[in-house]
């Protein structure tokens, strides 16, 4: 039995500050957002998306990253569980929105370096965060 947590977690590491989700999360832009607001640089999902709907994974863990400028490194479950049979295809998306790696071809992981010039040639290049922050704080004064 799963609950709801107090909010988002974030855990500092040597590779940035990691932001954390679960499975069904990806289809919530505003978590990303405020991991992003928390100035994550990289969201960890764990998750067990089924076949059927093995698109909308890899498009939705590109969308946040691209969305947020991070990277999203995604787990995914891969086999049966009762009558569902999950995915796999567990890949880590870059601030691009690009699919830098991907469990593929019998490959049970895959590893990247978060590169920093490449988070910020993103942030340079799709400088959402810095804008969302003035919008918001000009239009709540």
């Amino acid at each position: 039995q799963f609950t709801a947590g107090e909010g988002p977690e974030t855990i500092d590491t040597p590779a940035g500050r990691v932001g954390l989700a679960l499975c069904y999360d990806l289809n919530f832009p505003e978590l990303a957002l405020e991991y992003a607001e928390a100035d994550c640089d990289l969201i960890a999902v764990s998750a067990a998306w089924r076949q059927s709907f093995e698109r909308d994974w890899r498009l939705l863990c590109r969308a946040r990253a691209l969305d947020q400028t991070c990277y999203v490194v995604g787990s995914n479950h891969l086999g049966s569980q009762g009558a569902r049979q999950h995915a796999g295809e567990s890949l880590i998306a870059g601030p691009r929105g690009d699919i830098i790696a991907k469990t593929t071809d019998g490959m049970a992981t895959v590893t990247t370096a978060v590169n920093r010039a490449a988070l910020e040639t993103a942030r340079e290049k799709n400088p959402v965060r810095h804008s969302r922050r003035r919008h918001r704080s000009s239009s709540e004064r």
